[in-house]
């Protein structure tokens, strides 16, 4: 059909390149219950602080449950204050304290202006970054990306304003604070906005049905999260955007994209310096992840053109990246172990060794009132025992021959170590031997003495087929009065009397 002036053929546009258009848009749970979008004007949507007056560009995702009606209330899923917190109704708060602190009974995760122009849990992201919140198929976990930095990390982790975006997960189920309900899976591994390799922005999120699993794509190679633990060895560049996997069930982060040799994703790049990225631009990798009902395939989009073997129609290095980048659609199994317990074989427990008792000798001595000493010696086995005392004592005897010839053989007194007393005692086996030491009749009497008399014991231990055992101890050879009873005494005074 010709229309227009003089009947001509009307005009056509030559064709364009599909652009995406601005990231607005919502999303809707797999079983039609609930829709979360990322919403502005928000103070006239959802509850907010009495005293709180937000531009309309403040951003935050909202959700709301519509399975419940048309009267069912517009929910923050995260944001800057908390309105709803038994703590901040408690405090009649009516707005957030500045600078934002974990103290403020009413402050949410996340320090949400920080940049005045554009406030919010959104706040100037990149081109590419999805600003819409993923749900699950229940409706009651979310997915979504934010660049306001957490209030615990104080200021962005030391970046001042907005950061680049990271990935959080939010539980929806009533009874739980912004804060326990918020949980982040990515941070930045720096505070140097400008190093891919750690502060990279997320930029795509996808989560399975039972929000089991969150996949996501960026440049970054460095996560310093403990949890969930990435599992991967950390690429040595950063480069294009690869696609990783949260595992929630067993707190895991995994590289999912790798070339079919094993490297990083790659395609045909023009040389750039050592530590420069090659990929300049902002959407090259990796892109729009998604999974199946029952979340064990994973497809994706990538400008790659080494996932698989054989790809050929990536645009040679020396054209520029545009509209024909040579992407492609790829799926991904998940791997499942099977629960299956590995064989064992359980040998015989070794032989046990044949126990050998201890060839010791342990001797102990007591002091007895009489002035003797007992010995009580604990032998290994058959045997004989020996005991022998040697003290120093005062003997009488010739000074010296000089001294004797000066007077006629005059005796003296001089101190020597001499044998006291001996014992021996025979064993029949394992157990306690007892030996009695009594000084020889000639020392008897400095038992007595205050003190007694001390001596050094040397016991011996003799058995056929073994080496002889010895032990050394000090004994004292103590003689003590007998006492008499005070009633005996006391008659005996008596009867003198009578």
């Amino acid at each position: 059909m010709l229309t227009g002036a003089g009947g001509h053929a009307p005009g056509f546009r030559a064709l364009q390149p599909r652009e995406a258009p601005t990231p607005v848009g919502a999303s809707i749970s797999a079983d039609g219950t609930t829709v979360a979008w990322m919403g502005t004007n928000v103070a006239l949507q959802a509850r907010m602080l009495s005293g709180e007056s937000q531009p309309p560009k403040y951003t935050e995702p909202l959700w709301r449950r519509i399975a419940d009606g048309p009267q069912a209330p517009i929910r923050r899923i995260t944001g800057g204050s908390d309105p709803t917190s038994q703590a901040c109704l408690e405090s009649h708060e009516s707005v957030l304290q500045r600078p934002p602190s974990l103290a403020d009974p009413c402050q949410g995760p996340l320090s949400t202006l920080v940049a005045p122009a554009t406030p919010g849990v959104v706040s100037g992201l990149e081109g590419n970054d999805d600003v819409i919140p993923r749900l699950s198929a229940d409706g009651y976990t979310v997915a979504f990306l934010s660049n306001a930095p957490p209030v615990a990390l104080g200021e962005g982790f030391g970046q001042g304003g907005a950061a680049h975006a990271d990935l959080y997960v939010v539980d929806m189920h009533p009874g739980l604070t912004r804060d326990q309900a918020l949980r982040a899976l990515t941070e930045p591994a720096s505070g140097d906005a400008t190093d891919i390799a750690t502060t990279a922005p997320i930029i795509d999120v996808g989560i399975s049905p039972d929000a089991s699993e969150i996949a996501f794509t960026t440049k970054r190679t460095q996560f310093p999260l403990g949890s969930p633990a990435y599992v991967n060895a950390p690429s040595g560049a950063a480069g294009m955007l690869e696609l990783f996997d949260v595992d929630l069930a067993t707190d895991s982060l995994t590289r999912v994209t790798q070339g079919f040799e094993g490297g990083p994703s790659e395609r045909p790049h023009q040389q750039t310096p050592a530590g420069e990225d090659p990929y300049q631009s902002a959407g090259d990798g990796a892109l729009s992840p998604s999974f199946s009902g029952d979340g064990n395939t994973l497809v994706f989009g990538s400008t790659a053109s080494n996932l698989v073997y054989g790809d050929g129609n990536t645009p040679p290095a020396d054209e520029p990246f545009g509209a024909f980048d040579g992407s492609d659609v790829f799926a991904v199994s998940r791997v499942l172990f099977g629960n299956a317990s590995a064989p064992q074989d359980v040998g015989p427990p070794p032989a046990e060794p044949a126990s050998v008792p201890s060839w010791l000798l342990g001797v102990t001595a007591v002091s007895r009132r009489d002035g003797s000493v007992l010995l009580e010696a604990d032998v290994p086995g058959p045997g004989r025992l020996g005991a022998s005392a040697r003290g120093s004592v005062i003997l009488s005897g010739v000074a010296s021959a000089r001294r004797a010839r000066r007077s006629r053989a005059q005796r003296a007194s001089y101190v020597a170590s001499t044998a006291l007393a001996n014992a021996a005692g025979q064993a029949t086996g394992v157990g306690l031997v007892g030996m009695q030491l009594k000084l020889a009749k000639r020392f008897a009497s400095l038992a007595a003495k205050p003190g007694g008399l001390s001596a050094t014991v040397n016991v011996t231990f003799t058995s056929p087929k073994h080496a002889t055992l010895r032990q050394q101890l000090q004994v004292t050879f103590l003689q003590r009065p007998v006492r008499r009873s005070g009633g005996t005494a006391t008659r005996r005074r008596r009867g003198h009397r009578g």
